[in-house]
């Protein structure tokens, strides 16, 4: 019996010894090497298991998270919405079927298949059809965004019913002479240039394109602006007993639901593509599930006073994509929202979401196991001078690790970060 007592004693020094240990290099590595000592790092390190930080380095500290603000909008959704994707609210009333969007953002969206069978619905029911636009209280753009970025795919607008992805979808064939653009109701000026040039006025849908003769093919894709006429176009194909638009509607007691697609389709394009309009369009149905209006900063609020009050004082939380630099989150934050994933979702669900090192999505070149499956599965987060990485981390022993890596105000490109984050994973993926 001693003997046996004398093991246990000796196994636990040993595990204490090599969690110092690894503690110890961690240390060494975040304050006498020089892998961070030219910008501002903040990183956890956390096991799970035992509910106890490994290692953290200014863990308590504010970051702008850029696109780690995804994983935040992943929590809500998946905590607040069911398995589809609520597409529309609609009721009959006086021979007319009133409609209110929900924020599906698969609605004619070519990234995803079925994408208007909602349309197809609301058109089988052949009745006039009352597009209601009083549950909409979100500005198109969110709080900090950039405002001259209304050009970029990555900055589309948020709207109540989105359409084609609220992008703009155009190519230029040299070879054949011919241009193709979704939606075709959509104007495009194209014309050679000395340079290539996109202009769209902030407040139309026509578009200025110049292009170089000898530049070969085009493709591009460019925010629409989501105006009445837009959506009018778009119901004249599915709706042929008459289709108006309305700010004020009845209040209607028999609402019903029409559900777009499977939820799991929608997240893993959210994750793996770091997909900026889908972020905010799942924020406002999130805001529609919890208070029946689509507002971005009334969905945040209420639901971080239901789930995330633990960590208010932790977190400033703005838009759904990360866009805006108005979002600061700690480690702590980010870290205590994917451990509350992790304990929502099996693994393999959480290995289909979530970005995988070496394989998939935005890390598919970066933090690779050479020697086996994936270590690596974590959201990014990017803007200039900022590059963040958070998520799961899968040790040589076994262990699943939660760990936060925040980088702020560095010079240059994001690539040196990278490769020193590497160092640090790789570390931990052996020692721990």
């Amino acid at each position: 019996m001693r003997f046996f007592y004398l093991l246990i004693i000796t196994a636990f020094i040993l595990s204490c010894s090599t969690s110092r240990h690894a503690g110890t290099k961690l240390n060494e590595l975040f304050t006498h090497d020089t892998l961070f000592n030219d910008h501002f790092t903040g990183f956890l390190l956390y096991d799970p298991v035992t509910k106890k930080n490994i290692y953290e380095f200014n863990s308590d500290h504010f970051f702008t998270p850029a696109s780690n603000t995804k994983i935040f909008t992943l929590f809500a959704a998946l905590k607040t919405l069911p398995d589809s994707i609520p597409s529309l609210e609609y009721a009959v009333r006086n021979d007319s079927i009133y409609i209110w969007g929900l924020g599906d953002p698969t609605l004619l969206n070519p990234e995803f298949e079925n994408e208007d069978n909602s349309l197809r619905f609301i058109g089988s029911l052949d009745l006039p059809v009352i597009f209601c636009k009083d549950n909409f209280y979100s500005k198109h753009f969110g709080a900090g965004w950039a405002w001259d970025d209304y050009l970029y795919a990555y900055q589309a607008e948020k709207s109540s019913f989105p359409v084609f992805g609220n992008l703009m979808y155009f190519s230029y064939h040299q070879l054949r002479n011919e241009m193709v653009r979704l939606p075709e109701f959509c104007q495009v000026n194209f014309k050679p240039g000395a340079s290539f040039q996109l202009e769209r006025d902030p407040q139309s849908n026509t578009y200025f394109i110049e292009w170089p003769e000898n530049n070969g093919d085009l493709i591009l894709r460019s925010p629409l602006h989501l105006t009445d006429s837009l959506l009018i176009s778009v119901f004249s194909h599915y709706v042929k007993s008459g289709f108006t638009i309305s700010q004020n509607c009845p209040e209607l007691t028999n609402k019903k639901i029409k559900y777009g697609v499977g939820l799991d389709t929608i997240y893993a394009a959210l994750m793996q593509h770091s997909n900026n309009f889908i972020a905010e369009q799942l924020l406002l149905s999130v805001s529609a599930a919890l208070t029946d209006t689509l507002d971005t900063q009334v969905g945040i609020n209420r639901f971080g006073k239901k789930y995330l009050n633990n960590i208010a004082h932790e977190m400033q939380w703005y838009d759904g994509s990360g866009l805006s630099r108005y979002n600061q989150f700690t480690p702590r934050a980010i870290v205590d929202v994917l451990e509350q994933i992790y304990r929502m979702l099996p693994p393999e669900k959480i290995k289909d979401i979530f970005p995988a090192g070496g394989k998939s999505g935005t890390i598919r070149n970066w933090y690779a196991n050479e020697n086996g499956p994936p270590f690596i599965y974590a959201k990014t987060g990017t803007l200039r001078n900022v590059h963040c990485l958070s998520g799961y981390l899968l040790t040589d022993s076994g262990k699943t690790l939660i760990f936060s890596f925040m980088h702020n105000n560095f010079k240059g490109s994001s690539s040196k970060v990278k490769k020193q984050m590497n160092t640090v994973l790789q570390n931990i993926k052996a020692n721990q």
